[in-house]
């Protein structure tokens, strides 16, 4: 049910109602900086937001050395223009805001605050706008009513609806193959760690993913493990191809470094996608 009917704004409500959103977009960092000690909210990625954030592309913070394409402002917009999400979201705006008919102005407001806020986060994943993008959908369902009101015959309807399915299907399934090959390859490397006799293992980036999958083995991070107390017999699982740029001047990539220095690193046998597996002597 539409909260705004048909009311029409004077210019000062409007700039009322935009320095509510810019207010609330940056509440979540104003709260998480004043209230470090709030479990949860002691996540990197929330402490360093930022709205200088929105205007960059490269960071270097503890996810290592990030170069994106593209800066932070135009990521989220991947939201409205990337085909992966919808391939007619640009004609449903065409439809949907010059006759407007959004559903609910509070969800587009909700959507831009969310935007803002992950556009301040140091960090750039296209799982994050999945949120934002059932409201999305909902939002301009009327402007995709309107448009298909426009095609009289109900062949061609049926034709239009088959034909935007496949294709958003198969654009659909491009942009998640990444997300699912991943996925596959944490499970297969759980499979492999789990024929080996169970003891300590020093990893990272894939360690959450270990334990979730019931490894039967002791976890360890290499961003929390203590450098001086690495534990001879141990296996150490790392990725150079993936990581040695990224984290070269991080804690990961500085205790693998450190362990090739004291030569103290007995190759085992590469698994999926550059992944190696080392003994810790």
């Amino acid at each position: 049910i539409p909260i705004f009917k048909t009311a029409s704004f004077s210019k000062i409500s409007f700039l009322l109602i935009c320095m509510v959103v810019i207010i609330l977009s940056f509440a979540p960092s104003l709260y998480l900086k004043n209230n470090i000690s709030d479990g949860f909210v002691n996540h990197p990625w929330l402490i360093n937001w930022s709205p200088m954030n929105l205007f960059k592309h490269y960071f270097d913070n503890i996810d290592g050395v990030l170069n994106y394409k593209f800066l932070n402002i135009f990521y989220v917009l991947a939201l409205i223009i990337h085909p992966g999400f919808c391939i007619i979201t640009i004609l449903l705006i065409w439809f949907t805001i010059p006759n407007k008919l959004i559903t609910s102005k509070w969800w587009l407001f909700s959507i831009i605050i969310y935007l803002v806020f992950l556009a301040g986060i140091p960090f750039q994943n296209l799982r994050f706008l999945l949120l934002a993008f059932p409201i999305l959908l909902l939002m301009l369902y009327p402007g995709f009513e309107l448009g298909f009101n426009h095609l009289k015959n109900r062949t061609g309807r049926l034709l239009v609806l088959l034909f935007l399915f496949a294709i958003q299907s198969a654009l659909s399934y491009r942009a998640i193959l990444p997300f699912y090959r991943y996925q596959q390859e944490e499970i297969n490397i759980s499979k492999e760690l789990n024929k080996f006799p169970i003891t300590s293992i020093y990893t990272f980036a894939i360690d959450g993913a270990l334990k979730t999958y019931d490894s039967t083995h002791e976890i360890i991070s290499l961003w929390s493990a203590d450098e001086t107390k690495i534990k001879t017999g141990s296996l150490l699982l790392y990725n150079p191809i993936r990581f040695n740029a990224q984290f070269s001047n991080k804690k990961p990539g500085l205790i693998y470094l450190k362990l090739i220095q004291q030569n103290r690193l007995t190759y085992i046998k590469d698994l999926q996608n550059g992944w190696k597996l080392f003994t810790i002597k």
